[in-house]
Parts: C-alpha cells; sequence; structure tokens
C-alpha cells in the first residue's frame, strides 16, 4: 500500500571544527547501479561547534538559506503472493498441519522434561539416600 505525501522536516545531528554545507539529495535513478542520478533537495549549513564532541541539530535548508521541508511518499511493499495450491480435497494440507502438530507436541514434550527433569534428579538421589540409612537398632525388651 502507499502512504500520501508527507512534508518533513529534516535535521541533520552534527559537529564540526569549520562551518561546513552538507548536500542533501535525493536519488531519482536506478539505485541498484553506480552512478546514480540525483537532485538537490536542500543544504544543511553546519556552523563550527567548537568540537567534534559537541553536536547540534542543524535543519535543511534551500538555496536561499530558508528553512524548508521534504515531501515523501512511503510504499509498503506487500506479503509475496502465494501460489495457488492444487490440493482440492485438502488432503496434503491436512497431512502438513498433522506433521506441524505433531513436531510442536515434540517439543512441549521435551521442554516440559527440560524443566521438571532436574527435579526428578534430585528426587531419585534424595530416595537413594533415604533406602541407605541404617535403620535404627531395634529396642530389645527385658524380662523380669
Amino acid at each position: 500500500r502507499t502512504f500520501p505525501a508527507t512534508y518533513w522536516n529534516v535535521y541533520l545531528r552534527t559537529s564540526s571544527q569549520a562551518r561546513e554545507d552538507v548536500r542533501f539529495d535525493e536519488v531519482t535513478g536506478d539505485t541498484t547501479q553506480p552512478n546514480q542520478e540525483k537532485i538537490l533537495r536542500g543544504n544543511f549549513l553546519v556552523p563550527n561547534t567548537g568540537s567534534s564532541t559537541r553536536f547540534r541539530y542543524v535543519q535543511l535548508t534551500d538555496a536561499a538559506g530558508n528553512s524548508t521541508s521534504v515531501a515523501v511518499t512511503l510504499t509498503e511493499a506487500g506479503a509475496p503472493a502465494q501460489a495457488p495450491t492444487s490440493d482440492s480435497w485438502g488432503f496434503a494440507t491436512a497431512l502438513n498441519d498433522a506433521a506441524h502438530n505433531f513436531v510442536a507436541t515434540i517439543n512441549y514434550v521435551v521442554t516440559a522434561l527440560g524443566a521438571v527433569g532436574p527435579l526428578l534428579v534430585l528426587a531419585g538421589l534424595g530416595f537413594l539416600l533415604w533406602r541407605r540409612r541404617r535403620p535404627a537398632a531395634p529396642v530389645v525388651p527385658r524380662h523380669a
């Protein structure tokens, strides 16, 4: 789908140790080829900021130095078209869905075992230790 043209104020975040003009061009030629055709849309009149670490925002200007904006039209690429299936009865689709569901179920089982497995190991070790402990010596009653 295509969104209608909207005007944007364009800013450049920059630092410079000398005043300079930076061009802002629109590429109008084939962007996949070298030496594209371009149109000047404006300049950023970058002042001396005093240091390469002191940044400031500079608005795009036209040839006369007045602030200007740029019209931008956005085009969103849609999802690729899917070829229609020749599976009129849906059998192949059903098999595909069944295989997908089977793999998902196996995934859930493995995930559950991964979560419960350490607890089962600890419980098993506890049970073995409990079985190995020696029973207390039986109390022998004394007869008079």
